[in-house]
């Protein structure tokens, strides 16, 4: 633990990401807190995600841990070897074509280290980014028209589409 912050595991899911890869690293890069454990792992992609991860990882000289996979396995496969490699209290994943604002982290931490441990995850919204990384008018849950705070079993919410 850094200053009693618990360790947070982000898991960064890779396939055919070059494109929006390193972007993705430099926000989990850039997150306001400190104590993160960083696993990135590419579900063998045909592209330069693996070249670019791994120039990323030098440039910055970034301690990480890099999984590659021999073949294609699927997300959830590929999740839960990732998931196997954590060591943190919490984690987080982000597919790496998604980018992470620089709060994120410390504003979910903040959240679960207030809670008791009925809860079990904690959701935001997300902003749509367009291919070139701009921002587009709207979010998430405004998109799906979520209407009032989501309680409970949230998953119909979140994929119901009006």
């Amino acid at each position: 633990m850094i200053n009693n912050h618990p360790l947070v595991s982000i898991i960064a899911c890779c396939y055919n990401h070059e494109k929006y890869v390193e972007e993705t690293l430099d926000g989990i890069k850039s997150q306001t807190y400190e104590n993160i454990e960083l696993i990135i792992i590419d579900d063998f992609s045909t592209d330069n995600s693996v070249k670019k991860v791994n120039n990323w990882i030098k440039k910055h000289k970034y301690e990480c841990l890099f999984i590659q996979n021999i073949e294609n396995i699927g997300v959830v496969k590929t999740l839960n070897k990732a998931l196997k490699k954590c060591n943190g209290k919490y984690f987080s994943m982000i597919s790496c074509d998604d980018i992470y604002l620089p709060k994120k982290i410390e504003s979910q931490i903040h959240c679960f280290e207030k809670i008791d441990d009925d809860y079990s995850a904690i959701y935001s919204d997300a902003y749509i980014i367009d291919k070139n990384s701009s921002y587009q008018y709207g979010t998430q849950i405004s998109i799906n028209q979520i209407n009032k705070p989501s309680s409970g079993n949230i998953y119909e919410d979140l994929i119901r589409k009006d």
